[in-house]
């Protein structure tokens, strides 16, 4: 997801500041899951690019402190005082949890693509089409199947599935279970930002001279809500959608359902 000149709050900037302090104290077990998961992905060679040494050090270090801090992580109910976030304990320092956890311990380079154009696919290269349904538009909202060409989605989905930058765990039992990763905090390698000037370059009528203010990726836990209702602030705001059709439980629906009010006027993020 990115936004484009989105006043930057100060009152949010602050709260993700805090949010990421917390993150390195408290988690949760669908994030510790999450970084299993990855943390074995990566281990396995991830698509095959992930170099043998990498490998073993996720292998024989990296999971084996995750699972065995992931182990002693109590059921949800019982940390609601912690809004369902689990303190690490001196058992799970013991076992090296600080030396692994929200650490940008793999970070491979994607560079962005040679041209602009190699980032979209049918449905983004339709620019006419897609500016004239933006521009008529009431509310102003334009869904484009295929956006992203096959290489381009394929390379976003390998980064953000290797990359260890994910530091952001919400509260489950107040925001929902998925994890964060953002621009000022890791989420930002040169595939992501050649993206995000192509999109500015192909739809000028849309973008005009709001340039790029904000960026994040989020994945979800299995069985939980996700992202409660929101606004973010921009003045355009994108989001982009990349899991796979065949990972899609509902395929009559995609996984983001819009509401087409609009928060008043002056109105901060917290409103």
């Amino acid at each position: 997801m990115c936004s484009f000149n989105a006043p930057m709050n100060t009152i949010n900037l602050c709260d993700n500041q805090v949010l990421h302090y917390l993150s390195h104290l408290r988690s949760s077990a669908y994030k510790l899951e999450m970084d299993l998961e990855q943390a074995q992905y990566i281990a396995d060679g991830g698509d095959g690019a992930v170099p043998p040494d990498t490998q073993d050090y996720f292998k024989t270090v990296v999971t084996p402190i995750l699972r065995d801090t992931l182990a002693r992580v109590p059921p949800v109910e019982e940390l609601s005082t912690s809004g369902g976030l689990y303190a690490f304990g001196a058992l799970d320092r013991a076992s090296g949890i600080s030396s692994v956890y929200n650490r940008a311990l793999y970070m491979p380079e994607y560079p962005e693509l040679p041209h602009s154009d190699d980032y979209f696919g049918e449905g983004g290269k339709d620019v006419a089409g897609v500016t004239a349904r933006w521009l008529t538009a009431s509310p102003r909202l334009v869904v484009v199947d295929d956006l992203l060409s096959p290489k381009a989605l394929l390379e976003v989905r390998r980064l953000l599935a290797e990359s260890t930058v994910f530091y952001q765990t919400k509260m489950p039992e107040k925001f929902g279970g998925y994890v964060g990763a953002y621009i000022d905090d890791g989420l930002h390698q040169r595939l992501l930002l050649g993206l995000s000037f192509a999109l500015h370059k192909q739809y000028p009528l849309i973008f005009k001279r709001h340039d790029l203010r904000y960026m994040w990726a989020y994945k979800y836990a299995p069985g939980m809500g996700g992202i409660k209702i929101h606004a973010d602030e921009a003045a355009v705001n994108v989001n982009i959608w990349i899991t796979p059709d065949d990972a899609n439980v509902n395929p009559n629906s995609g996984g983001l359902v819009v509401f087409t009010a609009k928060p008043k006027q002056g109105w901060d993020f917290k409103k």
